[in-house]
């Protein structure tokens, strides 16, 4: 009986906190890119021409480096690189996650490069224009660091703008962190967007809440764009991270754990 009172306990402990089930997780302390797990989309990897990126296994700094050349992602993929995984399958109602830690190369701001680099969404489809159905409808969105004129944390639609939300970063550290939730909701899922410049930070939300959105988001991935042709540009990504959330339990299913507790507790007696 103290056995079976102890471990209700501890549930009912572990229920106070909100959790997750992680589906994928990288440090990028692998051994080799194929080893991260992740699916790798690079139409074109030769940095020389425009319309180009790549994706690499920085195993020195334990980092995940992207690389584009002129691969401005608006209403076409123009070879933007993508690393992606399969996003979470939920119920409706249910809510999934993915998590990054960017280091952008232009560590002094301002227009240099025009690059932008983050979490974004698509088909999955190798070669196609992210979240889009490869006719330049539907278009996706993407949340990170954003070095366009100067250096904010933006929420921002391909093709269409929609949405547009920036936040000024106001730190020079080059190390950013941002977070979506996506709560399935049939044909719209719901969008939440979220971003640090800390580790030791709680997460700002930024962006209308609940952001309702139609296009595929089969997979999720880390990205980069650029604007300028022949200029490189590039960002190095410490860490990715796609679970699933679980919804703390409401006052009223606590309550009944805390009763059922006391009844274990007064029989032993």
């Amino acid at each position: 009986m103290k056995r079976t009172l102890l471990s209700l306990t501890a549930s009912l402990t572990a229920c106070g906190a909100a959790s997750a089930t992680i589906t994928f997780h990288s440090d990028f302390d692998e051994a080799d890119l194929a080893s991260t797990g992740l699916t790798i989309d690079t139409p074109n990897t030769n940095l020389t021409t425009i319309d180009s990126g790549t994706v690499t296994l920085n195993t020195v700094d334990q980092r995940l480096d992207l690389a584009a050349n002129g691969a401005n992602t608006w209403a076409a993929r123009e070879g933007a690189p993508i690393a992606y995984v399969a996003s979470p399958s939920v119920a409706t109602g249910e809510k999934w996650y993915a998590e990054t830690q960017i280091t952008l190369a232009d560590s002094t701001g301002g227009n240099t490069e025009f690059d932008q680099a983050g979490i974004t969404f698509y088909n999955g489809v190798l070669g196609g224009s992210p979240g889009s159905d490869n006719t330049g409808t539907q278009q996706s969105l993407f949340v990170g660091i954003s070095d366009w004129n100067a250096w904010d944390h933006r929420v921002q639609g391909f093709a269409d703008n929609n949405p547009n939300v920036a936040v000024a970063a106001t730190t020079t550290d080059d190390n950013f962190f941002y977070r979506v939730e996506v709560t399935e909701n049939g044909a719209s899922d719901l969008y939440n967007f979220f971003y640090k410049e800390d580790a030791a930070d709680a997460w700002t939300q930024f962006g209308a809440p609940d952001l309702a959105q139609d296009f595929d988001n089969t997979a999720v991935g880390v990205f980069i764009k650029s604007h300028n042709n022949n200029t490189t540009a590039s960002a190095g990504f410490n860490s990715f991270t796609v679970g699933i959330v679980v919804p703390e339990p409401s006052s009223s299913s606590l309550a009944g754990l805390a009763g059922l507790s006391l009844t274990f507790r007064r029989r032993r007696k």
